[in-house]
């Protein structure tokens, strides 16, 4: 009875140690994974920095030999069609850097939030008379609407749906931009007739670099709507597609 009772203690004893030993090495090899894995968020950390950093100078250096280029266009030697043609494509390269640019930021996490009263309906009016299309615009909103969010951002969302909208509509159509309040939230909706260009398709609309079947006759880069998709999750709010017949409608909705 005596052998049998240290034979048991002995055995357990025995366990005990192993099962010890396989905890200690479980936690040296969660410690091993954990010290991995941090050094690969700094290498990944690293390479965002570099790539971002590279990004803007890439985009500095194109920007100034644009403007090298658009003050050659100025002068008298070119006609006034190919002056226009040929300033339209820098501001269709500038456009396509500028998306570049703000995609890699945010990517990077750097879209800083800086919340401030300002009246949207007036934000809305200065974006359509930024544009060379503005008399396609019409705007359907009331006199003014003092709302509480990032300007800058909120300039960025709005300039792009327009942008998009005009550009991927028939020649000398309407675009049509609604602004409506509901309690503690505003919604604006920018619609226009898919035209010759087709509807969108809906489950890659907001991927970056996404361009409609019939859109590679204008020139772009895919990543206005994924840019404005991404701002306005980081304002706390939402963008939809709502494609109605032949018409393309994107409304946001943000907290104001």
């Amino acid at each position: 009875m005596i052998l049998h009772g240290l034979s048991t203690g002995l055995l357990m004893f025995i366990l005990l140690r192993l099962h010890g030993k396989g905890v200690l090495a479980v936690l040296r090899r969660a410690e091993e994974a954990l010290v991995a894995a941090e050094t690969l968020h700094n290498v990944e950390r690293r390479y965002s920095e570099i790539r971002l950093r590279f990004i803007d100078m890439l985009a500095h250096e194109t920007r100034n030999a644009l403007a090298v280029i658009n003050m050659s266009v100025a002068g008298p030697v070119f006609a006034d069609r190919q002056r226009k043609r040929v300033m339209d494509t820098i501001s269709d390269l500038d456009s396509i850097i500028e998306r570049s640019t703000q995609l890699a930021r945010l990517q990077q996490g750097a879209a800083d939030v800086g919340m401030s009263g300002f009246d949207l309906v007036e934000m809305l009016r200065d974006i359509r008379g930024a544009s060379a299309d503005a008399s396609r615009v019409r705007l359907v909103a009331p006199e003014g609407l003092a709302v509480q969010s990032d300007p800058v951002l909120m300039k960025v969302i709005l300039s792009n749906l327009v942008e998009n909208a005009l550009k991927y509509s028939a020649d000398g159509s309407a675009v049509t931009v609604t602004l409506d309040r509901a309690a503690d939230r505003v919604r604006i909706a920018v619609e226009n007739g898919a035209g010759r260009f087709g509807m969108p398709d809906p489950a890659r609309v907001f991927s970056k670099f996404y361009r409609g079947e019939h859109a590679q006759a204008r020139f772009g880069s895919g990543l206005g709507l994924s840019i404005a998709q991404h701002l306005a999750t980081v304002l706390g709010g939402v963008i939809r597609y709502e494609p109605e017949a032949q018409t393309v409608r994107f409304a946001v909705e943000l907290p104001c």
